[in-house]
Parts: C-alpha cells; sequence; structure tokens
C-alpha cells in the first residue's frame, strides 16, 4: 500500500475503526493499571521504610544528663566521689527516670542471699554494725549508710567491707 497514491487505497472493512479505537482504549487503560500499581508500590515502599526505619527518639536527658551518663557514673555516685553538682544531677535524674532509679536500686542491693551477712541483716535496711566501725557484709547501700553513720560519729575513717562493690552487676 503505497500512501502518496490514493488510487491504491482500499476501503476500510466494516468494524475496523471500531475495533481500532477499543484497541487504543485498551492499551490506555494498561498504561493507567501499571502507572497505578507502580506508584502505589513506590508509596507503601516508602511508608514501609519509615515504620521500619521508625521516628528517630532522642536520648533523654533528665536534669542536664543522659541516661547513659548517669549510667556511667553510677559507681562514682555510689562511693561520692562525685562532685556536689554532680551528686545533685544525679539525684534529680533519679526522681525523673524511673529506669536508671531501678538500675541503680539493683545495683546497689544483694545479689544473692549469701552475699549478706545473714545474722547482722534483715534485708529491709536494719544492718548492725561490727566491731571496730566495720559494717556488715550487706550490699544494701542504705544499710551501709545507717549503720556506718549511726555507729561511727567519732571515728572519721570507717571501714565498710564493700566486697560485692567489685563484682559488676
Amino acid at each position: 500500500m503505497n500512501e502518496h497514491d490514493p488510487e491504491s487505497w482500499r476501503p476500510c472493512r466494516a468494524g475496523e475503526f471500531a475495533e481500532v479505537a477499543r484497541n487504543l482504549v485498551t492499551l490506555r487503560r494498561r498504561r493507567l493499571a501499571i502507572q497505578t500499581v507502580g506508584s502505589l508500590c513506590s508509596v507503601f515502599l516508602v511508608i514501609g521504610i519509615v515504620l521500619w526505619l521508625g521516628p528517630a527518639r532522642p536520648i533523654p536527658i533528665y536534669a542536664g544528663i543522659s541516661c547513659s551518663q548517669c549510667r556511667n557514673q553510677m559507681p562514682a555516685y555510689r562511693s561520692q566521689t562525685l562532685s556536689v553538682s554532680q551528686m545533685q544531677q544525679m539525684d534529680a535524674h533519679f526522681q525523673h527516670c524511673p529506669g536508671c532509679k531501678r538500675h541503680y536500686d539493683a545495683m546497689s542491693e544483694c545479689e544473692e542471699k549469701k552475699d549478706c551477712d545473714k545474722e547482722k541483716c534483715d534485708e529491709v535496711g536494719d544492718c548492725k554494725a561490727v566491731e571496730n566501725c566495720k559494717v556488715s557484709r550487706c550490699m544494701l547501700w542504705k544499710c551501709q549508710a545507717q549503720t556506718c553513720k549511726s555507729s561511727c560519729k567519732e571515728a572519721p575513717a570507717c571501714e565498710q567491707t564493700p566486697e560485692c562493690d567489685a563484682k559488676p552487676h
């Protein structure tokens, strides 16, 4: 068929234009469906990545120190070697952060019952001092502090036996 020669053209058969129109509509629908599915997949992929990675949570900071800094300073806080301002920061942090408070309390308690001197500690904070101003082997912080304060007021160098302090908790 020569496009430029009008005598070589022949007439269209019946329904050929309708068939071409149907094919074009079908082709347009396929393209639209592919574009829609591709767009939806992209949107769901982005939503999935955002949900999987999650929103970035800031590190909680109470009283000017973060929880990791607080946990790193717990041994020094327990031995009271921090400065006054650092001790106040730790106290304020413990008031606002129940997780760090629980961690500190767990660190301060006896790890096992055998770590306590059973005759001298009732495990509720009422320990009795032994001779020469030594505190019982109970590692309950309340026991050590109360016993040392109550029985060693005149002796400046109160010797405690912190055997549990050396063990990592």
